[in-house]
């Protein structure tokens, strides 16, 4: 739901058509996070911190990092759980 909001926000509906910013984006879609980041319009809107699951994806969670990467973000973390509970990169925009 964050990134229908997030698009909704780029495209200029309703009265958020101004914002061009958003602090954090959490990004959990069950394997297809990549073609959900790739819908984002990087150059419309600055988000300063994103969090992707990697665990899913079929392309490997190398794919997600030097997508970020070349979006302009460095990777600063990565959270892991032993029960795969948590997966995900933390990205922070350089």
């Amino acid at each position: 739901m964050r990134v229908i909001i997030l698009i909704r926000l780029c495209h200029g509906s309703h009265s958020f058509s101004a914002r061009t910013h958003v602090d954090y984006l959490s990004l959990d879609v069950e394997g297809v996070e990549l073609d959900v980041l790739q819908t984002v319009p990087w150059d419309k809107v600055n988000i300063t911190v994103v969090t992707v699951e990697f665990t899913h994806g079929p392309l490997g969670k190398e794919v997600l990092r030097h997508y970020m990467e070349g979006h302009g973000y460095r990777t600063v973390g990565e959270v892991t759980h032993p029960g795969n509970l948590a997966n995900d990169f933390v990205f922070l925009k350089s």
